[in-house]
């Protein structure tokens, strides 16, 4: 007979390490998203601890819930899909039933990715341009809604900009392709203000194959219009002028306040070390608590680089703070937070030497 205690002790086990394998049983179909609420949770290739880990959640993170089969759960989070002890899965229904939000018409008032999941951390779909509609299917736990575009394509917006339509009457298409704006177009609303990190082109259009029609400088304001579906920005200038911008070099003012500056002089320097450099994009909090930000957050193995450690990178010239780990970074290694998965293979894999300060 197995003990209160020596019950948790197992349930907690099958989270991390092969423990005994769990026998077949009836997969049942579920439509619900997930919040992992363990520490760290792996990913496995099938429903027990004796398949392989193919990848991990940290704690907050969400997930789509595709199908459950003896207490483990099928789940998709980003590009992966595959199993979860449910132990450690908090559950809540996605509403696609309620008869007063399906189907309703919603209109975008601003330009809105569309992505396969719940949050930002799910890969981008499709895109509603600014004043366009489409049909609400649910609503999910995270605060966005799930939509189905004109094309077929259904996925989740934000229902933060997203309003619901007065009428069935006006534009009700759904044009996914980015066409190039008129830069003569003084009514464009601003539906947020950045700051240039860079001396930054603006173009005729979202690639830098358009023509340059403007220049910011760095440190200047830049007034957000629409976001596209490939990480530029459509911007309008002072003088009224529309056009596009890399989202790579325009920030918030709160994400520069969290970035801390190069050391003033080598007395600031404790030591250096050199590291395999990796970088990664998921996650809603890290391991001390705090919202992972690029320019600020690395993931690094506690035992080598304490929590809290100021560690310059000349790469990107700014000081990082160690306030995340991850079950592959282990002694001389670290894990950069960047902003896309693009960003994240632009980097790839680098030896580079960093500096822990004071």
């Amino acid at each position: 007979m197995i003990n209160k205690k020596n019950k948790y002790a197992l349930a907690a086990l099958s989270a991390t390490s092969v423990i005994y394998a769990i026998g077949a049983g009836n997969v049942h179909a579920d439509s619900k998203t997930g919040e992992v609420t363990a520490y760290s949770l792996n990913i496995r290739s099938g429903p027990s601890t004796s398949y392989n880990a193919i990848g991990g959640l940290k704690k907050g993170d969400k997930v789509d819930i595709l199908s459950s089969k003896d207490g483990w759960y099928k789940i998709k989070y980003g590009s992966k899909t595959g199993w979860v002890s449910g132990d450690y899965i908090s559950t809540k229904s996605l509403s696609t039933t309620d008869s007063s939000s399906t189907g309703k018409k919603l209109v975008a008032t601003a330009g809105l990715n569309v992505r396969s999941g719940g949050s930002t951390n799910y890969k981008i779909i499709g895109y509603i341009k600014k004043n366009h509609s489409v049909e609400m299917i649910g609503v999910a736990s995270s605060g966005w809604y799930k939509v189905k575009l004109s094309d077929g394509t259904i996925g989740y917006s934000s229902n933060k900009y997203l309003k619901e339509s007065n009428s069935n009457s006006g534009n009700t298409s759904n044009d996914n392709s980015n066409n190039n704006s008129n830069n003569t177009n003084n009514g464009a609303t601003v539906i947020e203000t950045l700051i240039a990190t860079a001396n930054l082109n603006v173009r005729s259009g979202p690639s830098t194959s358009n023509s340059i029609v403007g220049l910011v400088y760095k440190g200047n304001n830049v007034s957000i219009v629409e976001r596209t579906n490939n990480n530029w920005y459509k911007v309008k200038l002072s003088n009224g002028k529309i056009g596009y911008c890399s989202a790579a070099y325009l920030k918030s003012k709160s994400e520069l306040d969290s970035v801390t500056n190069k050391p003033e002089s080598s007395d600031d320097i404790s030591s250096s070390m050199q590291v395999k450099s990796y970088a990664y994009y998921t996650g809603t909090i890290t391991a001390t608590g705090t919202k992972p930000i690029f320019g600020r957050t690395i993931a690094v193995d506690p035992t080598v680089i304490p929590y809290g450690s100021r560690v310059y990178i000349p790469e990107f010239d700014k000081t990082f703070i160690a306030e995340d780990c991850g079950g592959g970074i282990k002694g001389n290694k670290i894990d950069i937070y960047m902003n896309t998965e693009q960003e994240c293979l632009n980097w790839g894999v680098r030896n580079i030497t960093i500096y822990i300060l004071k």
